[in-house]
């Protein structure tokens, strides 16, 4: 249990130095119906109940691809929720909104965490039934033969809070959209590369938005999820509590075998 419990505070620590900009999504957006928020719940030996706030894209009726981190350290996922929601109401009350428990959660094997961030950051998690209508899934991008340049702005969702919000209570995390500019590749090519980094001149991943996809539409056909949000330059956040040089995402071309061969993609 001092296990879990310092995991949590560690997340816990990293996630006060988070910034965000961008703008709420609204109902009537087609990708509102993709993206879900994840209430991930721990239960401690003297019976208190811990909640965490993350985001998650689905790619199949039953499966949201995610970051690790979100459910890593859990005893127990099933205690754990998706709520379809674009402004969802965390805690036990649902107020009538569609909620479906977690049947059980796969980490990419290898996850790890040091100060200088996460890797092998990636986790599906399988709800006891199928997402309700509207929800779809997103397609995954897989081969990376059309990936993303440094002239191209991919688009993050997620439930993190804004800073625009200072007075906004706890419970304010609702859905918003972010224009993000790529950086670069982890590496020298999208194979080699575990993750994509993403400029944060306008904006960048927050509290609430770890595993938020991050999507490129290109010419003729809709959009692809090619990065799950998983965290900041941590050199840059914790020395000078800005977080506005890059921030970095799971690629999902890097750990396609493995989606695929585990969500059945």
């Amino acid at each position: 249990m001092t296990k879990i419990v310092a995991l949590s505070l560690f997340f816990l620590a990293l996630k006060s130095y988070a910034l965000i900009g961008g703008v709420d999504v609204s109902d009537f957006d087609p990708l509102s119906k993709s993206v879900v928020a994840l209430q991930m719940v721990e239960k401690l030996n003297s019976g208190e109940i811990n909640l965490y706030k993350g985001s998650g894209v689905l790619v199949g009726p039953n499966v949201i691809l995610t970051a690790g981190h979100n459910f890593f350290y859990l005893a127990d996922v099933t205690m754990s929720e998706a709520i379809f929601s674009t402004h969802p109401r965390w805690g036990k009350d649902a107020l009538g909104q569609k909620r479906i428990f977690v049947e059980k959660v796969i980490l990419f094997p290898g996850f790890s965490q040091s100060p200088l961030g996460t890797r092998n950051d990636l986790a599906l998690v399988f709800l006891r039934d199928r997402a309700p209508y509207p929800y779809r899934p997103l397609p995954v991008e897989l081969d990376g033969r059309d990936s993303p340049n440094r002239f191209e702005q991919g688009i993050l969702l997620g439930y993190g809070r804004s800073i625009d919000e200072p007075t906004a209570p706890v419970s304010d995390y609702h859905l918003r959209r972010l224009s993000l500019e790529f950086a670069r590749w982890d590496k020298s090519t999208i194979f080699d590369s575990q993750k994509i980094w993403f400029s944060n001149r306008n904006g960048s991943i927050a509290a609430g938005d770890s595993g938020g996809p991050v999507l490129f539409k290109r010419d003729g056909g809709g959009y692809r999820i090619y990065g799950i949000g998983i965290h900041h330059r941590y050199d840059d956040c914790v020395k000078e509590n800005t977080c506005e040089s890059e921030s970095a995402y799971s690629n999902t071309t890097y750990f396609s075998d493995w989606i695929k061969n585990h969500s059945r993609y």
